[in-house]
């Protein structure tokens, strides 16, 4: 399969072409004659492929340019592979002659490379045999910024085919503009229209005849939000798999409810619910699954704060109500040697644990854990210290008598602080979402009163400075 590579005519100084290092090594040199003009007249590449395929991998590992390599084929030209090598770059490159990109408004530009040909060129890559006559394809949406000094960016259409690691990624179209494509007619539509012709006539493969089946569609929750046209992950109506109204509180979005009726594709299609709608996507032109081939992005999922963790909380209701305490409230230290011990002790009492933990009463969670714990705890026992270290305070209490910790603390700061302190207590004595949501209330409260101390501090010390301060005080 002749791959050609492509580059605009108008490159820039530093001639970035777009090939990679795979390419290349696959890049077969069988250029197709073309008609004579003032560059190529006459030329024929095909009489030396190892040369002009050493050229070519040379000329993208090292980034020559384009002016560069057509002084060094001159130059060779003159020194006895006049009849070898052609007399231009774009020529030995196999250049196409009409730009493959599209040019929209605003300067923005549009690129389908095409899905049956990246299909084709992910078969002959990795010569690899389909058990059967059916190819999943998993795709992926985003947007991803290439510059610091402006919004400029590009969204990508990804394809991946699923069933074995030797498939890798590659592009179906992609789209560079300062923004996130004004029209998504025009971004998805090259591509639904492709899928549905190959979906009618299937993929000719070494005289094998293959379906195309799209098998998820793999999106963050902003990007499936712009595909599926409904509304973000914030709004009120944003839940893509039910259809429960969310409450806002403290700059939250919380879904609270756990019985609400499920959202499918059916009633995705039947518009039962208009508020989750923003207009129709492209996708439901070629009967994709838009609640079911969409799953579930966890980045958006988890609990904005780790509440004194070191990892993300995980909210489990049982039948009781379980008083927690802290048990291990210092770390220790341990070598490599004595985490190696105490993995080696795991791995030979796990089924001991196992079944330590099974035989409690299964209605009793709370013996069942505490047991847990300490036949995990004897693991570490030995290593650890007999009292835990002592602990600095890292901000002293404001009393009269003696100073505050900062210039600007005020007693109105220890009280939030205080505040803050027992709604966090409270939560994780009972980890229910009304306890969460006034934590997060609080949190918001005392962040605001520890500012507005900084700042009026700060705008009363800057006023009490005058032309007879001294430097010391400042």
């Amino acid at each position: 399969m002749n791959m050609p590579l492509i580059s605009s005519e108008g490159s820039n100084s530093n001639g970035f072409d777009v090939l990679s290092t795979t390419d290349v090594s696959n890049f077969k040199c069988n250029v197709i004659d073309e008609p004579k003009n003032k560059d190529n007249s006459g030329e024929s590449v095909s009489e030396n492929p190892e040369l002009l395929k050493w050229l070519c991998s040379w000329k993208t590992k090292h980034n020559i340019t384009h002016v560069a390599l057509t002084d060094l084929l001159k130059k060779l030209r003159t020194c006895g592979h006049n009849d070898l090598l052609p007399n231009d770059a774009r020529t030995l490159l196999n250049t196409p002659r009409n730009s493959m990109v599209e040019v929209l408004a605003n300067n923005d530009s549009f690129f389908h490379y095409g899905l049956k040909t990246a299909i084709i060129k992910q078969l002959a890559r990795t010569k690899f045999v389909m058990e059967n006559d059916i190819i999943m394809i998993d795709l992926n949406i985003d947007g991803l910024p290439i510059s610091k000094s402006s919004k400029s960016q590009i969204w990508s259409i990804l394809g991946k085919i699923y069933g074995d690691k030797a498939f890798t990624p590659f592009v179906i179209s992609a789209y560079h503009g300062h923004s996130k494509p004004a029209s998504l007619q025009n971004f998805l539509t090259p591509f639904c229209q492709e899928f549905n012709i190959l979906q009618n006539t299937g993929l000719i493969f070494d005289k094998k005849r293959y379906t195309i089946k799209i098998r998820s569609v793999i999106c963050d929750s902003p990007a499936r939000a712009f595909v599926t046209c409904t509304k973000a992950h914030n709004g009120f109506f944003g839940c893509g798999k039910c259809m429960q109204e969310g409450i806002y509180s403290n700059h939250h979005m919380l879904f609270l409810e756990s019985t609400a009726p499920l959202r499918t594709d059916l009633n995705f299609n039947n518009r039962v619910q208009e508020d989750h709608h923003t207009g129709v996507s492209p996708f439901e032109s070629i009967k994709l699954g838009m609640v079911s081939q969409f799953p579930l992005d966890y980045m958006h999922l988890f609990l904005p704060d780790l509440l004194g963790s070191d990892h993300y909380p995980i909210m489990v209701q049982v039948n009781c109500l379980v008083s927690t305490s802290t048990v291990f409230s210092y770390k220790v230290k341990l070598s490599k040697a004595q985490r190696d011990d105490i993995e080696l002790y795991l791995f030979n009492n796990a089924n001991s644990i196992s079944q330590a933990v099974r035989d409690i009463n299964p209605d009793d969670p709370v013996s069942q854990y505490n047991t847990f714990m300490n036949l995990i705890s004897a693991s570490y026992e030995r290593f650890s210290p007999s009292k835990p270290p002592p602990t600095k305070t890292s901000r002293a209490s404001f009393t009269k008598k003696g100073p505050p910790p900062t210039p600007w603390w005020t007693p109105d700061c220890t009280e939030a602080v205080r505040r803050r302190s027992n709604a966090l207590k409270t939560y994780k004595q009972s980890p229910t979402w009304d306890n969460y949501v006034f934590y997060r209330s609080v949190v918001s409260q005392t962040n605001k009163i520890l500012r507005r101390a900084k700042r009026v501090s700060w705008r009363k010390f800057c006023c009490s400075l005058d032309c007879k301060t001294p430097t010391v005080d400042i």
